[in-house]
């Protein structure tokens, strides 16, 4: 993993991004999870969206919280896998 997402802060009702920069051969997959669950785009009507943005080998990963709650308080991970390693990264809200 190129960047790794950093811990964060934030107010309730404010938004907050995390991102993680990823590159592998074979190209791999990036899933965001929080605690054991995964993170689609409309988990709780909070979470706007997951993008996935490719530039030649490298993928950048954002998970964009549009307006944070009590709930959204955890740990979340950036896992991307391949055929050849998994990495993940953890961050804390």
């Amino acid at each position: 993993m190129l960047i790794q997402p950093e811990n964060q802060r934030r107010e309730l009702g404010k938004p907050v991004v995390f991102t993680c920069l990823v590159s592998g051969y074979p190209e791999p997959t990036v899933e965001w999870r929080k605690e054991k669950s995964s993170i689609s785009s409309t988990k709780n009507g909070h979470i706007k969206r997951f993008q996935l943005k490719t530039n030649a080998t490298l993928i950048q990963s954002v998970l964009n919280i549009t307006a944070v709650t009590r709930n959204d308080n955890g740990t979340y991970f950036c896992e991307s896998s391949n055929v050849v390693e998994n990495l993940k990264e953890t961050t804390e809200l």
